[in-house]
């Protein structure tokens, strides 16, 4: 680890050792990630880390809430959309609910008419699921 970074960090180089007998794998910017997550939430989950490094790289944000919102939105939906997994993120802040269909609903009305009223948005989807028409005038 001092030879590859030249940083003589024990702690660090202890967390690249854990990483690296834990997955097999010897990225250091992967294993540098995974220990600022470890630090920085207490938590020891590769998988949620590795969704936050992989947040960090395609956004250059580096919320590990709207990280780990996205990395839900991923297990839920099986979608790797981060735009989508953010609008949901604002859903659930916004409205304190977790409905993803919801969520997709509001963002399609987003999109289409580029208003971000939740209420309007609610009466819309109520009229898809009612009507099963989806014409927004």
């Amino acid at each position: 680890m001092c030879l590859l970074t030249n940083q003589y960090d024990i702690e660090l180089a202890i967390g690249w050792w854990l990483w690296c007998l834990l997955t097999n794998q010897y990225d250091i910017e992967l294993a540098i990630a995974w220990w600022l997550w470890c630090l920085l939430t207490n938590q020891y989950d590769i998988e949620l880390a590795i969704a936050w490094w992989l947040w960090c790289l395609l956004t250059n944000q580096y919320d590990i809430e709207l990280a780990i919102a996205w990395w839900l939105w991923c297990l839920l939906t099986n979608q790797y959309n981060i735009e989508l997994a953010i609008a949901w993120w604002l859903w659930c802040l916004l409205t304190n609910q977790y409905d993803i269909e919801l969520a997709i609903a509001w963002w399609l009305w987003c999109l289409l008419t580029y208003q971000y009223d939740i209420e309007l948005a609610i009466a819309w989807w109520l009229w898809c699921l009612l009507t099963n028409q989806y014409d927004i005038e």
